[in-house]
């Protein structure tokens, strides 16, 4: 297995050394790649019980429905921002720059979002075997749900946002120096 940080310099010479076709190669390489946070602690795909998803599905989207609040309360420009959280679907109505939806999908033990900007995406959980940290991955791109948001919410907002600090964004506080 590959750790996504220190595989990534390595792919990009593979990739040039060998003429192999990216997409040929991105898909062989999703079926290898652990993901990590860069330092050392590697994190699986979890296949968690119903009771461990329904706990992380919801502090996840809790989360995020009240760092929504807080960013749309300080975002005075955009008009008919709405945010709404009801039994399990969040709801993100930014105005003229369209609606986020974030709602979990029990069956399947993820989350999906549909993104104004990027499109339908469905999460998967990877983390430590006991689901106390790690973060929602699209299978596809192996971007976190965290780190889409804060790429796209960022250009919206034209502002500074950290979801990062968020439950299952997959920082690690502990890690901190």
């Amino acid at each position: 297995m590959i750790s996504l940080c220190k595989g990534l310099s390595r792919i990009s010479k593979i990739i040039l050394r060998h003429r192999i076709p990216q997409k040929e190669f991105e898909k062989h390489l999703r079926s290898q790649i652990r993901f990590s946070t860069c330092d050392n602690e590697q994190w699986d795909f979890v296949d968690m019980k119903h009771a461990e998803y329904e706990r992380v599905c919801t502090e996840t989207l809790e989360g995020l429905f009240e760092y929504f609040e807080e960013l749309l309360d300080s975002a005075t420009f955009v008009e008919l921002s709405d945010v709404t959280y009801n039994d399990g679907v969040l709801t993100v109505n930014l105005g003229s720059s369209g609606t986020y939806v974030i709602n979990r999908q029990t069956p399947n033990k993820q989350i999906w979002l549909s993104s104004p900007n990027s499109g339908p995406k469905r999460y998967d959980f990877f983390g430590s075997k006991n689901a106390e940290l790690g973060q929602w991955k699209y299978k596809h791109t192996g971007e976190s749900l965290h780190s889409l948001l804060q790429k796209e919410i960022k250009t919206i907002l034209k502002k500074d946002v950290n979801f990062f600090k968020l439950p299952y964004s997959g920082y690690n506080p502990t890690l901190e120096t």
